[in-house]
């Protein structure tokens, strides 16, 4: 999902270097915000939920 709101970023920032409207260098801001932090503002929460195989130790790789 990160890749996907960078691409966003990327996108409105040469829409507006074209179109020099400052609306979209405050959508691009927002997106780029949410990339650098991870961040998604969906239903309750702002903050993106993660796996438990992102969270926990791989309990099968023991030495």
């Amino acid at each position: 999902m990160r890749w996907l709101r960078l691409i966003l970023v990327i996108g409105f920032l040469i829409a507006f270097a074209r179109q020099g409207d400052w609306f979209l260098l405050f959508i691009a801001s927002y997106f780029l915000v949410q990339v650098i932090f991870n961040l998604g503002c969906g239903g309750s929460s702002c903050a993106v939920e993660t796996t438990d195989s992102e969270t926990k130790p791989d309990s099968s790789q023991s030495a």
